[in-house]
């Protein structure tokens, strides 16, 4: 289209960059100028560039990585089961949770930060040359003041938390 390249152009490009030598192809979208679609927001769907991916893996043979709000452990499986794509990448799922791969793998998917796709962590800080930062993860960003991990209370007790800020709920999921 005007805006763009459309999938149809990019599938044949994709096809000269596998002829060309590329050992993969990473799908997204967008260009800075259009921060949603390189960064999709809670208002797109998850795996919302799944029908891309899956359109470019069938017309090439090297492995096709994808993204786009993908950071739900059983949409990111989904996703790979169904064939659309060899490989998932997340960014912001693990700026929330850390540990993403070590709870998957252990199957606990309750005790995970799930991402909201609220781009705090993005959004204006880098454009602003700001610190990264999260809403569900109060120890983004500051890693370096806590090498040895979260500071754990020495002995735990049962509280109330008032509140329901980010601090409140980073409070209880400790």
């Amino acid at each position: 289209g005007d805006a763009g390249r459309c999938l149809p152009e990019t599938v044949e490009l994709c096809k000269m960059l596998e002829k060309a030598g590329a050992d993969a192809l990473d799908c997204s979208a967008g260009l800075f100028m259009s921060m949603p679609m390189l960064c999709p927001t809670v208002y797109h769907d998850k795996g919302c560039f799944t029908s891309l991916s899956a359109e470019i893996k069938k017309a090439v043979s090297i492995p096709v990585i994808v993204q786009g709000r993908l950071q739900d452990p059983e949409v990111a499986e989904q996703v790979l089961a169904d064939g659309k794509a060899d490989f998932i990448a997340i960014g912001r799922g693990w700026i929330a949770e850390p540990d993403w791969v070590n709870k998957v793998k252990a199957g606990d998917l309750e005790g995970m930060r799930r991402c909201i796709s609220c781009d705090h962590c993005i959004g204006d800080r880098i454009s602003g040359n700001l610190t990264l930062r999260c809403t569900l993860n109060a120890m983004a960003g500051r890693e370096h003041r806590f090498p040895n991990g979260d500071p754990k209370a020495e002995v735990k007790k049962n509280v109330a938390v008032i509140g329901a800020g980010p601090a409140g709920l980073e409070a209880t999921y400790r």
